[in-house]
């Protein structure tokens, strides 16, 4: 090997135990700050599990995606994000090489560049959307003008099995009731 493949290596080795050694010590804190760091302009891509307020915060901030998910939501969010919004890419196997290449396809590939162009068109959506004539707001405005139209009257609340029924019904009344009617069936001998 030559010398500048042996030097790029030592520096590669270098580099990836600093950063581990640096998880190591400030994982333990209670975290970094998330929106400050998506919104540096160094930032070209994030590894997220794909929750949603994570990929929110990433799209806000044009910041295109590496997914890996875990569970739950993530798993619906990841297919919409790669294979309906094609905002990023998944980790499908944790395994050096495939980070590698993923990475690479981020930043240096044609469909690298076209993901992070659909980002930025993407937060242009969401942000003209929560504006006042926007979509988002006026969804949101019709839905809050529909729950108010609606009456302020609510029908009385189911009294609660075993409650004792009078003109003066309140329904946590009625919850100790049975409660202690259930405590004294329970207990008693």
């Amino acid at each position: 090997m030559n010398e500048q493949v042996i030097m790029h290596k030592l520096l590669e080795q270098v580099v990836v135990h600093k950063l581990l050694e640096h998880v190591a010590v400030h994982s333990k804190s209670s975290g970094s700050p998330q929106k400050q760091v998506l919104a540096h302009p160094a930032v070209a891509g994030f590894f997220t599990h794909c929750g949603w307020n994570s990929t929110f915060e990433s799209i806000l901030d044009e910041v295109p995606l590496i997914c890996r998910p875990f569970l739950a939501d993530q798993l619906v969010n990841v297919r919409s994000l790669i294979q309906i919004y094609k905002i990023g890419f998944e980790w499908e196997v944790m395994e050096k090489m495939v980070i590698e290449k993923t990475v690479r396809k981020l930043m240096l590939s044609e469909e690298g560049k076209d993901v992070k162009k659909r980002v930025a068109d993407m937060q242009q959506s969401i942000v003209s959307g929560m504006q006042i004539d926007g979509t988002s707001y006026k969804n949101m405005k019709d839905l809050v003008d529909f729950i108010s139209a609606l009456p302020s009257w609510l029908p009385p609340p189911t009294p609660a099995v075993g409650a004792i029924l009078s003109s003066n019904h309140i329904p946590s009344k009625c919850l100790h009731i049975f409660v202690a009617c259930y405590l004294e069936k329970t207990t008693s001998p």
